[in-house]
């Protein structure tokens, strides 16, 4: 089996692990979106599987607040 053209670089890392969600967070080459959805994916999954989730601290900033900073 081979796998699709969007693979290529996707790294795999636990999500046990705050040091490699932090560092992968931490990447440069991320495009917003996929950045949300990835944080947002993290926060639903450790609400439904707390065992299964070791989260950094990660705050959500929305409406006007963003604006001014």
């Amino acid at each position: 089996m081979q796998t699709m053209w969007e693979m290529k670089g996707v790294v795999p890392i636990s999500t046990i692990d705050e040091e490699q969600i932090v560092a992968m967070l931490s990447r440069p080459n991320w495009a917003s979106e996929s950045m949300f959805g990835f944080v947002e994916g993290l926060i639903r999954l450790q609400e439904i599987e707390p065992r299964r989730v070791r989260l950094p601290s990660i705050q959500r900033v929305l409406g006007k607040d963003y604006d001014r900073e």
